[in-house]
């Protein structure tokens, strides 16, 4: 029936004729053509929703709906009945209307218009993958978690140039302890001279003259800036070393995190083929209950729309693998394209410790913050030299001196033995010690507020990763309830739906349900896994 509130065809047509119809009768020139356009376009949904299997097309003329078959052929259905208690337009008729793919032909006398084609006109639906991968054909480097970090570690050259910074570190400390040890200098000189000095007639040198001396400068005291200038580059040299292992940590987290996301995208790309497979099936049997008359092209439809629906997120997930694959090879050092193979599994849910006892663990270990509190102590050793800058500077030199030509007798070898002790005492030098000094107190105090800063920061690094450690888990439980309901709920889908009591809208939205389920678990398991990672680079714990 037709009903009177909605102009639509009611659910009570025969189920192998449900169809659209349109009421032909007369409209009036004045004010009725905007009437007209609404029916129309509402009669066409209704065409678009209801349409059987196969082209047919409805014609209203008088007290009966006339079904125009495939074919052509029109044909009377009793089945199909009129409401004729709904009031009619009054004027000219409506010219009757029926469905077909051609515009502009008839069909016994019926204008047509376009809609949309039938099933045996759509292209075929797409199963498979068709993703270029740049990597097809490469080699394949097989890997664990526990191989990949060790790979990283060893050849990453990013942490190879951190380790070069240690070395630089350790050679400029050698360089300020070398300027306080013994200096031993050897000189060796000859001069050849036309003519001896003399003085008058007196002769006072000889025509050639040949020094050999060998000379020992040692820095006897400083008033401290000798001790504290080692002292200095000491914790400097330090402070490059937890720089060091914090980019060790930096990266083993960067290795966990591309590993468990190359494991969620192969998980993805697993559940989706699995899908895929299953909304085959649900295709596939619904065009087989289609063809012996049983569905609707409704049903076929929307089993074909899901099944191109769940090609995207797998093509998707192959190209983020390959992506995640590259990461890997750049976190090893490797240049070129490998097919990357990760054996190995998400991170088990555990107990963790608590959380007073993560943070003073952190505390302890967290490099960054030793770094910082290195730098700080270098920094009090500087302050310390430049204090020292106005003391005097005591130093001795030794010297052994064989000398021809120059002392008596000028044509024999003359030795002479010197100790000297030399004391400066710098008076003013224009205020350059007190400004470098008042320099480095400013860059002291900038480490202390540095220092209170990654506290704060660490702790709350700490408290937002154990809250996520704790959501994650959780995550998983939840994930896998559902995960069991939607398998269960798809499997008592499929049995109505065999049976006739449940639609082919209700299997294919358990069906959604269940792939949502899969794909939600999946990401809790890479989210925990990845809390945990983070977690523990945190704490800086290897």
């Amino acid at each position: 029936m037709i009903d009177p509130k909605t102009g639509f065809l009611s659910r009570e047509v025969g189920k192998s004729d449900i169809l659209s119809a349109i009421r032909g009768n007369h409209v009036k020139a004045s004010g009725v053509a905007m009437r007209f356009g609404m029916v129309v376009g509402r009669l066409g949904m209704v065409v678009g929703l209801l349409m059987i299997p196969g082209r047919r097309a409805v014609a209203y003329s008088g007290d009966s709906l006339h079904d125009v078959g495939k074919n052509g052929v029109e044909r009377s259905d009793s089945k199909l009945q009129v409401d004729r208690s709904l009031p009619r337009p009054s004027g000219d008729s409506i010219p009757m209307v029926a469905m077909d793919r051609t515009v502009g032909s008839e069909i016994d006398g019926v204008d047509q218009i376009a809609v949309s084609p039938g099933l045996e006109d759509l292209p075929p639906v797409k199963v498979d993958e068709s993703v270029s991968m740049l990597a097809e054909g490469s080699p394949v480097l097989e890997l664990d978690l526990a191989a990949a970090i060790a790979g990283a570690l060893e050849s990453n050259p990013g942490l190879a140039a951190g380790e070069m910074d240690i070395d630089a570190a350790r050679w400029r400390y050698y360089q300020e302890r070398a300027q306080y040890t013994a200096h031993l200098t050897g000189t060796r000189s000859y001069t050849s001279q036309t003519a001896a000095p003399s003085l008058g007639t007196f002769r006072i040198g000889s025509g050639e003259v040949d020094t050999r001396r060998l000379q020992v400068d040692q820095s006897i005291y400083a008033f401290g800036r000798q001790t504290n200038g080692i002292k200095q580059k000491r914790h400097e040299t330090e402070a490059v070393r937890s720089t060091y292992r914090n980019s060790r940590h930096d990266l083993i987290l960067q290795v966990k995190e591309t590993y468990y996301g190359i494991l969620l995208q192969t998980v993805l790309i697993r559940n989706a083929r699995q899908s895929l497979q299953e909304l085959k099936t649900q295709y596939d049997q619904s065009m087989a209950r289609y063809e012996a008359g049983a569905a609707t092209q409704f049903d076929v439809l929307l089993a074909r729309s899901q099944l191109a629906n769940a090609r995207p997120p797998l093509i998707r997930a192959l190209h983020d693998l390959e992506i995640g694959n590259q990461n890997m090879l750049t976190l090893l050092g490797i240049d070129g394209l490998r097919q990357v193979k990760l054996t190995g599994q998400f991170e088990p849910v555990v107990p963790f410790v608590g959380y007073e006892a993560a943070l003073n663990f952190a505390y302890g270990r967290r490099q960054d913050l030793a770094a910082l509190h290195q730098q700080l102590q270098a920094t009090r050793r500087q302050i310390r030299v430049l204090r020292a800058t106005h003391y005097p500077t005591l130093q001795g030199t030794a010297a052994h001196d064989i000398s021809k030509g120059q002392r008596f007798p000028v044509d024999q070898s003359v030795e002479i033995n010197s100790v000297v002790f030399s004391l400066s005492v710098p008076f003013y030098d224009g205020g350059q010690s007190h400004a470098r000094m008042r320099e480095a107190e400013a860059t002291a105090r900038k480490f202390e507020q540095q220092i209170q800063s990654l506290r704060l920061q660490i702790r709350n690094d700490v408290v937002r990763t154990f809250l996520t450690i704790e959501g994650a888990s959780e995550l998983i439980d939840a994930a896998n309830e559902g995960l069991v309901s939607a398998s269960k709920a798809l499997y008592d889908a499929n049995i109505g739906y065999e049976a006739g009591v449940r639609t082919s809208l209700e299997v294919l939205d358990a069906q959604t349900k269940l792939t949502t389920a899969r794909t939600s678990l999946s990401q809790a398991q890479h989210d925990y896994s990845v809390a945990r990672a983070r977690f523990e680079r945190v704490i800086a714990a290897e």
